[in-house]
């Protein structure tokens, strides 16, 4: 009987230690695989904040070029390409207002 429970206790021993290190190097490769993750993560962000510095660099020059340009149109532009300055303002008036003549007026009332 001791010699049966002394082989069953080895046995036990051997199992749990078999499944300890099934444990261990699973949680090795978990591990292993977690920080990988971490490091291409952080690779890509790091890319993305060059790439926005890039884009934010020709944004920055397309605005220069266009506030530029755009200073260029200026009221003495104006007169150079043949603005003509009128002093008075004229204005065609309608004697009679079109809902009136139409009776839209009255389909409302």
């Amino acid at each position: 009987m001791v010699k049966y429970l002394k082989n069953k206790t080895e046995k036990h021993q051997k199992e749990f230690l078999i499944t300890l290190i099934c444990a261990i190097i699973l949680i090795g490769v978990f591990y292993i695989y977690c920080v990988s993750a971490i490091v291409m993560e952080t690779v890509s962000r790091n890319q993305n904040i060059q790439t926005l510095q890039v884009v934010q660099k020709k944004y920055q020059e397309l605005e220069k070029s266009y506030l530029d340009i755009i200073s260029k149109f200026n009221l003495d532009y104006a007169y150079s390409q043949g603005f003509i300055n009128g002093n008075s303002l004229a204005y065609i008036p309608r004697q009679v207002p079109v809902a009136q003549n139409s009776g839209y007026d009255k389909a409302l009332r």
